[in-house]
């Protein structure tokens, strides 16, 4: 009976807009492992000739594969690679993988476990090696064929080989095998050890374990990072790599510029857009480290999508400031997409922690790169409803409505501030501006209608009210619009 289909608990590869919402915390490589769909390994060493059990039970002939079993707790984790020309299948079923290197031949586990590796030759089982550990009992059996060897050091070295062979194409092991490394011979014995490893997979699993330890100081894990960017090719192994230091090491300024040093190296556009998002979570990076990251999403990130979640992200999490506001909107202005553009800037709007001479300088340089009348009208409509108290602000909103053409639109962001503002000096600005840019009487008038007769008592909206009632082509309209207002409201 072919395995149940398992459902895939990782990240996506791309991901739907997400205003400020923040990813739930990633298990640690160890439980990743366990719960990972099929993941294809790099290209098998040679030519392998696999047994027909592993392509029967559907086994990549270089790759691994686990689901849970009916019960829903226990697992089956079956990993197969090649090596030399031979055949190898490592399975467990328990309610864990097991740390595993090859020096655990006595196979101590805290936990219930089955395991059985064996070795393969055109299609014939050469040898297998089978333990079962139960409430504590260990019992092990070794064959060569179909005749039962002893468990000798014959037999421990063949497991240890065969292990050594599983962990340079997985890095199964690696949580033990890092740190016995690193106390005989520092950093320079794990990284060298990683570069005898032969898949991306197996060499993520021990940066990883590098990234989280306690024992490596940052500074280590910073030269370990930029080795990985070295030598790392798969976007996803590296992206993982980094993510994992910045999660274990909040705060370390070290590291944030040691993923940042390596985000180039990740072409895929959701890998680094999320690594991104990462390293911008919680203020990990602000001033200075914001700056470079915003220009490296707004260099490398070609997915309008992806980038502009970005930003959103960076607006959300705070920490603009005049040091990076620059890169920001550099940034900004390589969305094409009018509808993502503006979805950044509604962000912007709506989180406090932007504040008003921020979003008037955002606004002023940023609003008139989007095209589309609708969109920035969506932008301005939000701006005009929160902060057109503020002079800068204003001056800012009215740069980006100069920009506009659609009379429809432009009566649609101007008609409920007219309405709505108590300021005189405010609304003044506003009632110039229409008269100034709606070219429609109908749409003029609308928007003029909102103003109070009350408020023409200021010198200052009495005149932008007299200039833009003159702009009013259609006498009908005209006249329709002075009989809201007494007689004389508009005289000098």
């Amino acid at each position: 009976m072919a395995p149940p289909t398992p459902v895939d608990p990782r990240r996506p590869a791309t991901s739907a807009r997400r205003p400020t919402a923040r990813r739930a915390p990633r298990a640690p490589r160890s439980r990743r492992l366990v719960l990972a769909l099929p993941l294809l390994l790099a290209a098998a060493c040679g030519h392998v000739s696999f047994s027909s059990v592993l392509v029967d039970e559907g086994i990549p002939h270089d790759g691994q594969q686990s689901w849970r079993t009916s019960d829903g707790v226990s697992m089956r984790w079956i990993q197969a690679w090649g090596e030399d020309g031979a055949g190898y299948r490592l399975e467990v079923r328990g309610t864990r993988v097991p740390v595993l290197d090859e020096h655990d031949a006595d196979f101590v586990f805290a936990e219930d476990v089955e395991l059985t590796l064996g070795r393969y030759a055109d299609d014939e089982l050469v040898a297998e090696m089978a333990v079962v550990v139960e409430d504590g009992e260990v019992s092990r059996t070794f064959r060569r064929g179909d005749v039962v060897q002893p468990w000798d050091g014959e037999a421990q070295a063949w497991l240890a080989d065969s292990l050594r062979a599983c962990i340079r194409r997985t890095g199964l092991g690696a949580e033990t095998r890092v740190p016995r490394l690193y106390a005989s011979g520092g950093l320079d014995a794990v990284l060298a050890d990683i570069g005898s490893l032969e898949t991306d997979s197996a060499r993520g699993a021990h940066y990883e374990v590098v990234a989280e330890s306690e024992v490596f100081p940052d500074a280590e894990v910073a030269a370990a990072l930029r080795d990985a960017a070295r030598r790392l090719g798969s976007d996803a192994h590296l992206a993982d790599v980094l993510e994992e230091a910045v999660e274990a090491r909040p705060g370390s300024a070290a590291v944030v510029d040691a993923v940042l040093d390596a985000c180039p190296s990740v072409e895929s556009d959701a890998h680094l857009a999320d690594l991104l998002e990462t390293v911008l979570e919680d203020g990990r990076a602000t001033g200075a480290a914001l700056a470079r990251a915003l220009e490296i999403a707004g260099a490398h990130i070609s997915s309008d999508a992806h980038l502009a979640d970005l930003l959103e992200d960076a607006a959300a999490h705070g920490g603009l400031d005049a040091t990076n506001v620059a890169a920001f909107v550099s940034a900004l202005i390589t969305v094409d997409s009018d509808a993502h553009a503006a979805d950044v800037l509604e962000d912007l709007v709506e989180h406090a922690a932007v504040d008003d001479a921020l979003l008037a300088d955002l606004l002023a340089r940023a609003a008139p790169r989007i095209d589309s009348d609708a969109h920035l009208a969506d932008v301005l409509g939000d701006v005009a409803a929160r902060r057109l108290t503020d002079r800068a602000v204003r001056e800012g909103f009215l740069a980006a409505l100069a920009t506009m053409d659609s009379g429809a639109h432009l009566a649609d962001v101007l008609e409920e501030p007219v309405r709505e503002l108590r300021g005189p000096a405010a609304l003044a600005d506003l009632v110039r501006a229409a008269g100034r840019r709606i070219g429609s009487d109908a749409h003029l008038v609308d928007v003029l209608e909102g103003v109070a007769p009350s408020a023409l008592a200021d010198a200052a909206v009495r005149a932008a009210m007299r200039e833009a009632v003159g702009s009013i082509e259609s006498a009908s309209y005209r006249e329709s619009l002075l009989r809201r207002f007494p007689e004389d409201a508009l005289a000098d």
